[in-house]
């Protein structure tokens, strides 16, 4: 992670948030990245300035990546519903 920069909030225990990244790819090309994204609060010490972090990213247009990151029970609650 080489940047991180807060765009506002984005609903309920979210915010959203630029970040600029430096992607290796699995064949060991680099290429780096800006994208906006909503994450919860509680990632938000995951996600910082000098992190590093897996994503999957689409060969076909890299900018479009998946963060990937442990989330808890109430951020998955919090997302799609409770079911109990």
């Amino acid at each position: 992670m080489l940047d991180v920069t807060p765009l506002g909030e984005a609903g309920p225990n979210k915010i959203k948030l630029q970040f600029t990244q430096s992607v290796t790819k699995s064949n060991g090309d680099m290429f780096k990245v800006t994208i906006p994204k909503d994450i919860f609060y509680s990632q938000l010490s995951k996600l910082q300035q000098g992190s590093i972090i897996e994503v999957i990213y689409s060969p076909q247009d890299p900018s479009k990546l998946v963060l990937k990151t442990q989330v808890n029970e109430s951020d998955v609650q919090q997302a799609f519903g409770s079911s109990r």
